[in-house]
């Protein structure tokens, strides 16, 4: 009986249970059934355990290569922003070039800050359902380089490191 799954062992313990054996060997029989079902589920078990125990230990790895991931992303950007400042630092303007990419600085595009939104004109605000109003930046972003001055508003211009 151990070459059989779990389900036909079960359908034949209940069976054993139901019906009982003709030849009279009841006892024989139910604890040879018994044994297997136990045997059997043991082993399943076992088995499951084991998954789990892989599962865990696959989980920890892959906790412990996130978090070695992140500190690389980490050690990257402030290679990166090292590299930036320095760039930045020595006022030069013409790319450094090799074989695998340049290296220069260039222009973001200009961000919009809002120094005091109570400044801001009526026409550049929406009234929202929520009772919120919401600012049109860009609308106000477009008026600036346009040069028309927006009180409480600026266009602030900075510089990212591109590597190509």
């Amino acid at each position: 009986m151990s070459g059989l799954k779990l389900y036909e062992i079960t359908n034949e313990f209940v069976q054993a249970i139901e019906h009982g054996f003709e030849d009279g060997n009841f006892e024989e029989h139910f604890g040879k059934i018994k044994q297997s079902f136990d045997d059997k589920c043991i082993a399943v078990a076992k088995f499951a355990k084991g998954l789990e125990a892989e599962a865990n230990a696959i989980a920890e790895a892959a906790s412990l290569m996130e978090a070695r991931a992140k500190s690389k992303a980490k050690q990257a950007n402030s290679l990166f922003e090292y590299l930036k400042s320095n760039l930045e630092k020595s006022g030069m303007t013409s790319p450094v070039k090799c074989l695998e990419f340049d290296i220069k600085l260039q222009n973001n595009p200009g961000k919009l800050i809002i120094d005091d939104a109570s400044k801001i004109p009526e026409h550049y605000k929406t009234v929202v359902i929520t009772e919120t109003i919401e600012i049109d930046k860009a609308k106000i972003k477009q008026d600036i380089k346009d040069d028309f001055s927006v009180d409480g508003c600026r266009i602030e211009v900075s510089k990212r490191l591109v590597i190509k």
